[in-house]
């Protein structure tokens, strides 16, 4: 019986572990600039006068990656 409550033990742990592993991956800030149809990272040079937004926004508005500095996709 302790060797069973060992494994249920185990594997209640296991299972915590994996789950916290599982987690979606935080969304980057991009950067978009008013005229441009690109998002950029924070030292992209060629995101002059941009402003700051979410990866996953900046997808729904149609942005695509920069080619320069090539974001997070």
């Amino acid at each position: 019986m302790r060797k069973l409550s060992s494994i249920l033990t185990a594997v209640a742990l296991l299972t915590a572990v994996s789950v916290a592993q599982t987690k979606k991956p935080a969304d980057p800030t991009v950067y978009t600039t008013e005229a441009g149809k690109a998002y950029h990272k924070k030292n992209c040079k060629l995101k002059t006068g941009s402003t700051g937004i979410k990866l996953s926004e900046a997808k729904k508005k149609g942005f695509k990656p920069c080619k320069v500095c090539k974001p997070a996709v």
